[in-house]
């Protein structure tokens, strides 16, 4: 079980903006929980959503408006230090540019 205040601590330290690494889609984590995308193609999450840490192994849950769990991401760190998404979806690399 995962404790509240860690995940909120993570939420925040994963917030930001990211980009795919195959083209210039962007997702933005922001801190309150909710997120906005790009249309992307081969994702199955919506423009709009909410997003939560703390997921089975430590996974990033993707719900939309409704509350319906859509997609899943890992996150983790490169060798360089780059902070990056991967959605379980497509195996899509989202890297953290801001």
């Amino acid at each position: 079980v995962m404790v509240p205040f860690f995940n909120n601590s993570e939420m925040v330290n994963s917030s930001g903006i990211y980009k795919s690494k195959k083209n210039n889609f962007k997702i933005e984590l922001k801190p309150d929980g909710t997120y906005t995308s790009d249309t992307i193609p081969s994702l199955q999450i919506p423009k709009n959503g909410i997003w939560k840490t703390g997921g089975i192994d430590g996974m990033f849950e993707f719900y939309d408006n409704n509350g319906d769990l859509v997609d899943y991401a890992s996150n983790g760190i490169y060798p360089d230090g780059t902070e990056v998404l991967n959605f379980i979806s497509n195996n899509t690399d989202f890297i953290k540019i801001e």
